[in-house]
């Protein structure tokens, strides 16, 4: 369940840009309830 689909790959520089960023940036418009407006 935790581990990558095969054939992904995550790049080691870009990770926390395209990854992380905008998972912690639902979680924190989920807890807040404030919404930037972005589509989904």
């Amino acid at each position: 369940m935790n581990e990558p689909e095969p054939g992904s790959h995550a790049d080691q520089y870009t990770f926390s840009s395209d990854y992380l960023y905008p998972f912690y940036k639902r979680v924190i418009q989920a807890i807040t309830g404030v919404r930037d407006g972005l589509p989904d």
